[in-house]
């Protein structure tokens, strides 16, 4: 076996945006394949397990309720909600979960997953799995992070569902030089930026303190999980190659940029 299929990666260099203990899984993943692999640690998550809102959710959950969470760091909020309150959810709720993390968060928990998309892994997959399911006064309780889209809750309420949105984890944002990192940006290196949400893609940018920062990053090829996201890179001025993973999972952002080098 040449050096070069153990590692596809040699000769590259990734930002990865993706935050807290998956970030790192994927870095590793990353340099185990040869890349140079940096971290843009620009976003800091913090649960709200143990704030009013969340006590009041609790009370809230009947055994017909449907609980649907947005993200991994939803998902463990709740659990820790859970353990807080010294709680455990009725029989008969009804879980949803965008993407296929966020689904295995949950059954690691033993929380059956009723609804979650295989292909589409986005709040449109969500949506289309509830397209033959009645939500006239049904009761949603959306697990979310302090801002985001609010096409899910919109959506359930036009359909006739009482709508509780539980702010579940903020995201806190830090300035960052990446002025060193974007230093080996150089074009003799395949440059790749891991970008896995718009609000990180912007938080990004925002980092950036010159022109020149600015041309090596938007002239790197980008890795993202939606096309509302590779949408936005494009109006920001990234100019590079830009895939969509396939899947939300880490395998499927490392598949992803395997298929960049083998496109070159």
């Amino acid at each position: 076996m040449s050096a070069e299929s153990m590692l596809p990666l040699k000769n590259s260099i990734v930002l990865v945006t993706r935050p807290g203990s998956r970030g790192a899984e994927l870095v590793s993943q990353l340099s185990a394949v040869g890349a140079e692999t940096h971290s843009a640690n620009i976003l800091e998550i913090q649960l709200q397990a143990d704030s009013a809102e969340m006590r009041s959710a609790l009370s809230e959950i009947q055994t017909s309720t449907i609980l649907v969470f947005v993200s991994v760091h939803a998902v463990n909020a709740l659990e820790q909600a859970l353990i807080l309150n010294r709680q455990t959810l009725p029989a008969g709720v009804r879980i949803a979960a965008v993407g296929e993390a966020t689904a295995g968060a949950l059954k690691k928990l033993d929380m059956a997953v009723a609804f979650s998309p295989l292909e589409e892994m986005n709040s449109e997959g969500l949506i289309a799995c509830f397209k033959d399911i009645s939500l006239s006064n049904q009761k949603v309780i959306l697990f979310r992070g302090q801002t985001g889209r609010t096409l899910l809750s919109e959506t359930f309420r036009e359909r006739g569902a009482t709508v509780i949105e539980i702010e579940s984890y903020s995201r806190r944002y830090q300035q960052q030089d990446f002025g060193p990192v974007l230093s080996g940006f150089t074009a003799d290196k395949q440059r790749t930026v891991i970008v896995t949400s718009v609000e990180l893609l912007e938080g990004l940018v925002q980092c950036l303190s010159n022109q020149e920062q600015k041309t090596r990053l938007f002239s790197s090829d980008l890795v993202v999980l939606s096309q509302r996201i590779a949408d936005a890179a494009i109006a920001t001025g990234f100019a590079g190659q830009v895939v969509v993973a396939r899947e939300t999972s880490n395998a499927g952002l490392l598949k992803a940029a395997l298929s960049l080098r083998s496109a070159d």
